[in-house]
């Protein structure tokens, strides 16, 4: 509580981040529909992902859901179900996509893996 005293004691004779701070406040708004636009379009494509690259982690590849099958486990990033499509989809926005990619490489083929 005490260092939220000291930054407001601050922001007092400090008028440059006075005026900073003010605002990024009055722009919250605008920064939550960016927020809510960027869910939608994350939303889309993690419904199209799902759809183009779902099931690519089956029982004939030698993956399952469930480890008590004594099959490989599905990778973290997966578009089998809507939570880890949308948490994928957040990955490959972010611009981490090569952690996905190593994943997916061996089901593709020769075509795709490094040489």
């Amino acid at each position: 509580m005490l260092r939220v005293v000291r930054f407001l004691r601050l922001l007092r004779s400090w008028r440059a981040l006075y005026t900073t701070v003010a605002t990024f406040v009055r722009s919250l708004p605008q920064m939550q529909n960016l927020a809510l636009l960027l869910l939608l379009v994350t939303v889309v494509f993690a419904l199209l992902g799902m759809e183009l690259f779902g099931g690519a982690f089956d029982a004939e590849r030698g993956y399952s859901h469930d480890p008590a099958d004594g099959l490989q486990p599905v990778p973290r990033l997966h578009f089998d179900r809507f939570v880890p499509a949308l948490i994928s989809t957040l990955v490959i926005i972010s611009g981490v996509w090569a952690d996905s990619f190593k994943a997916l490489a061996p089901l593709c083929g020769d075509g795709l893996t490094a040489s």
